[in-house]
C-alpha cells in the first residue's frame, strides 16, 4: 500500500468525503508530484484497495490520522501542460 500526500489551504472539514475530486498529490517515497482524479475518504479503512493519505494544511502540519485515497486516473506530472 503506497503513503501520498496532498496539501490544502482551506478548512479540512470542507473537502467532500467519498466523492470524486482532482487535485495533486506527492508519492512520500519517491517525491514526485502528479496530479489525478481520485476518491478520498476522512477514514482510510473505508476505501478497500485504497492506498493512504497524509493531508497536510496551513503550513504543512499534518493532520492526525491517514485518510485513504483510490486514484482513478492520472492526469499528469506536475509541471507538464495538462491541456
Amino acid at each position: 500500500m503506497a503513503i501520498y500526500e496532498t496539501f490544502i489551504l482551506k478548512d479540512p472539514t470542507e473537502i467532500p468525503d467519498g466523492k470524486e475530486c482532482t487535485l495533486e498529490i506527492r508519492d512520500t517515497e519517491t517525491y514526485e508530484t502528479r496530479v489525478v482524479k481520485a476518491v478520498i475518504d476522512k477514514s482510510s479503512k473505508n476505501l478497500s484497495g485504497g492506498d493512504s493519505l497524509r493531508v497536510r494544511w496551513q503550513r504543512g502540519m499534518a493532520l492526525p490520522d491517514l485518510w485513504g485515497i483510490k486514484i482513478l486516473e492520472e492526469k499528469g506530472v506536475k509541471g507538464e501542460d495538462f491541456g
